[in-house]
């Protein structure tokens, strides 16, 4: 399974969002489920992919104030997150966040998980949702929360 960032213009309009009742990531408009839809759990995510495009992100996720970070997001282009490959229904896909800490931002609202140093192929597939990909992998994955939201 290969991760390609596709800099495009033609993406889903979506937004990521969190609750802190639920300590849950959210895509707005919600996926509708259908046998085509492929399941990636990414560590406590998943991600829906269908036709090859990830499409929706849901995740329980607590958010630990002790992350604080003064870490910045990297720049990044609209497009699409898309895999390549062969896979399978319910496949996991690792990114070591037991190496590598989540890291917050409070000032900016920014939620890393992954390695913050990584900064190239820089990717906003969902709105407030980016994926730095390298070697065909995820190597981050950032999430915009509300400033002052945790």
């Amino acid at each position: 399974m290969r991760f390609i960032a596709d800099y495009t213009d033609d993406v889903l309009e979506k937004t990521l969002v969190y609750s802190v009742e639920d300590s849950s990531f959210d895509t707005l408009p919600q996926a509708s489920v259908s046998d085509n839809v492929f399941y990636l759990n990414v560590d406590h995510f998943c991600l829906y992919v269908l036709d090859r495009q990830v499409v929706y992100l849901e995740a329980f996720y607590p958010l630990n104030k002790e992350w604080i970070s003064d870490i910045d997001v990297p720049v990044s282009r609209r497009g699409n997150l898309r895999m390549e490959g062969t896979y399978t229904y319910d496949e996991h896909y690792s990114l070591t966040l037991d190496t590598v800490p989540a890291h917050i931002n409070f000032k900016t609202g920014w939620v890393c998980l992954g390695d913050p140093n990584a900064r190239n192929n820089a990717v906003e597939f969902i709105n407030g949702c980016i994926a730095v990909v390298a070697d065909y992998k995820i190597i981050t994955l950032w999430f915009k929360i509300p400033v002052g939201l945790v």
